[in-house]
């Protein structure tokens, strides 16, 4: 795949008076901060239009990502959504490690940085973009492998309702509904979804695991924006969610509750802009041990609380035509509270953390060669504390433990460059670093089960420095390509480590090296039809390891070396609309010792519709053709599976 792209950007263009060039697609990217063009980014930028959300219609953004035709390289759990649902991208294993936001406003849990795809409604969502690469220099701690946006709709016509109800295989029933509209100077939308189904992962290892998996989501999700002036913005974000689900256990269920609201203004003073906005959240954990399992656990349920604040502030300005300059200030503050209980018992396991940070950062972009060539740089300084740890076992009769408050900060730079030496051909060149800090639930946390998992309160944050080129072209005959490198290292990355006596271990890993490459090709032959191919190879290692030597060499967790995906889609609005995606899945490791190997894989999905009529649609969608239920490991010794083949149909009313 990659020596085709190779073909394609050395082959000879046609003149201009032969055949006219296809020229790129400006798209505006708003997770930049400055609102970048697409083709003026140094380092790769994706967007995942209204239109494919439309072909696939996901149930999650994470499966909008996993299926995506833009994105090859993401690692993703696909059809077997477990507990927690997780993309990586830049090679880099677990979620902390690359920041989701809903229009600007970051999503994840404070304490683990895990992301509660049910909190968003993709009935609300206009398009995905996402920034590959390490950018903690423009947004801080958690930016290793990149950022993920999530812009939701603003209407512009006075009304808008969508109906939509589903079913499918394993008794799985959706139900959608969603309105907008606009007046005036207000626009509002809301979203609402229900959503229950019997199959979402099917258990095997140990025993006394059994199949039934039942899953209840629903999400409620708002927004309303008002224009008191054409160069002025007021925006109110609600997103509230819910997850009830069994993983397959005799003895579990999950309850996680979720409430996040955040405020933005936006204000445009000729050459001056004036952006800031404030954030809030609530996360809500309950899991209950339904039958007790004495050879297996000695819990009866967890309580988990978290909670998050912040806030940021930006003014830019532009510099005539040459550029922007901006400068801005993040803050946020997020705390832990967590209790375990024990059956027949007065014992408790309790922990308390909180996490502060603050950061200003700087941004410089700048057009030259007649807006062919731009360079953009940019330096943030991050700067965190850990306090208020503690842990408390009433089983060993001792005063709780309290752990000194310990602070770190980090220089964060960026730079790159983006070169343009004609309207169909985009040359990228960036660098910089990545950081992020220690997660409270490996600091502070020990979880006593079948195995026992131990913190470090002694963690250090991790690093990485990171490089990247890449090309994109277009051609005449509707062609485009896309070839990109990168190679990152990095320190201190924090990783669980297993010891014989199934216990583990949170502990920083001396060194990792990333090295990959991706490549694409997408062919239209007409109107109708699209097609695309992508491949990404990608080589996530441990380089060197003191505490535990014989990892070193070995390849990093849920980091799969290949990645192949086919997509089809034709598209005839008095016919059919169909997608196709055929996708394939190296084999990879699901921890830092090689114990757990999932093997490769291949997912083939179709989706059918047809209009019937003024605002009616019918849909069938067709998931894992070939029926393979692949493994998906988890680390409590479980070993579950996906559930193979399933079909849904759906029917949608706009008016």
């Amino acid at each position: 795949m990659a020596s085709l792209a190779v073909a394609a950007f050395l082959a000879p263009r046609p003149a201009a008076a032969q055949e006219p060039r296809q020229g790129l697609e400006k798209i505006v990217i708003t997770a930049s901060r400055s609102g970048t063009a697409q083709e003026d980014l140094p380092a790769r930028a994706v967007v995942v239009s209204g239109e494919e959300i439309a072909a696939l219609r996901p149930r999650h953004v994470d499966d909008l990502l996993t299926r995506s035709a833009a994105m090859p390289d993401l690692q993703g759990e696909g059809q077997a959504a477990t507990l927690t649902r997780k993309i990586m991208l830049y090679g880099m294993g677990d979620q902390y490690r690359t920041l989701v936001l809903v229009d600007g406003f970051p999503i994840q849990e404070p304490s683990t940085g895990w992301v509660d795809w049910h909190l968003v409604n993709m009935k609300l969502v206009d398009r995905v973009e996402v920034l590959k690469g390490p950018y903690s220099g423009l947004y801080g701690s958690g930016m290793m492998g990149g950022v993920v946006q999530i812009v939701t709709k603003t209407p512009s016509v006075p009304s808008e309702t969508l109906l939509e109800g589903s079913y499918g295989s394993f008794e799985t029933r959706e139900f959608h509904a969603y309105h907008g509209g606009s007046r005036g100077p207000v626009s509002y939308a809301l979203a609402g979804r229900f959503s229950q189904t019997d199959g979402y992962v099917n258990a095997k290892v140990p025993a006394v695991y059994h199949g039934r998996t039942d899953r209840q989501e629903h999400n409620l999700s708002g927004k309303a924006s008002w224009r008191p002036a054409e160069d002025a913005s007021l925006t109110l974000n609600v997103l509230q969610g819910r997850d009830i689900l069994d993983q397959g256990r005799l003895y579990d269920t999950v309850d996680r509750n979720d409430l996040l609201g955040a405020l933005r203004y936006d204000h445009a003073l000729g050459d001056w802009r004036l952006r800031a906005g404030a954030f809030i959240g609530d996360f809500k954990e309950y899991l209950e041990l339904d039958r007790l399992v004495p050879a297996y656990t000695r819990e009866a349920y967890r309580l988990r609380n978290q909670a998050q604040a912040g806030g940021d502030a930006q003014v830019s300005r532009r510099v005539g035509d040459r550029g922007s300059l901006m400068a801005g200030l993040d803050g946020k503050f997020g705390k832990l509270d967590e209790t375990v209980f024990y059956v027949g018992s007065s014992r408790r396991l309790r922990a308390a953390a909180r996490q502060t940070y603050l950061a200003p950062y700087l941004q410089a972009e700048f057009h030259w060669l007649d807006g062919r060539l731009t360079t953009t740089g940019g330096l943030r300084w991050d700067s965190f504390e850990s306090h208020g740890g503690s842990f408390h076992d009433t089983n060993t009769g001792v005063t709780p433990t309290r752990y000194p408050s310990r602070g770190f900060d980090a220089v964060l730079p960026r730079g790159g460059l983006s070169y343009r030496p004609d309207g169909a051909t985009v040359l990228r060149a960036a660098f910089g670093r990545g950081f992020s800090a220690p997660q409270m639930t490996a600091l502070y946390v020990t979880n006593i089960r079948n195995r026992t998992i131990l913190p470090d309160p002694g963690l250090n944050p991790e690093k990485l420095w990171s490089c990247e080129l890449g090309a994109q072209r277009s051609f005449p005959g509707r062609v485009s390509t896309a070839l990109n490198f990168h190679q990152a290292w990095g320190d201190d990355f924090i990783v669980q480590f297993f010891y014989p006596n199934g216990n583990s271990q949170w502990g920083n890993v001396a060194r990792i090296e990333i090295a990959g490459a991706d490549a694409e090709v997408g062919y239209r032959p007409s109107e109708a039809w699209s097609l695309k191919l992508a491949h990404a190879w990608q080589r996530s290692k441990i380089a060197r390891n003191a505490a535990t030597p014989g990892s070193d060499g070995k390849d990093y967790a849920h980091a799969p070396p290949n990645k192949f995906l086919f997509a089809a889609g034709f598209d005839d609005p008095g016919l059919l609309q169909a997608d196709l995606r055929v996708r394939y899945t190296d084999r990879q490791y699901a921890d830092v010792n090689h114990v757990y190997l999932a093997r490769s894989r291949w997912n083939v999905d179709l989706a059918l519709s047809r209009t019937l009529g003024k605002g009616v649609t019918l849909r069938v969608d067709l998931q894992n053709l070939l029926d393979d239920r692949y493994d998906v490991f988890d680390l409590s010794a479980a070993v579950l599976a996906a559930p193979g083949f399933q079909a849904a149909g759906t029917l949608s009313a706009a008016f």
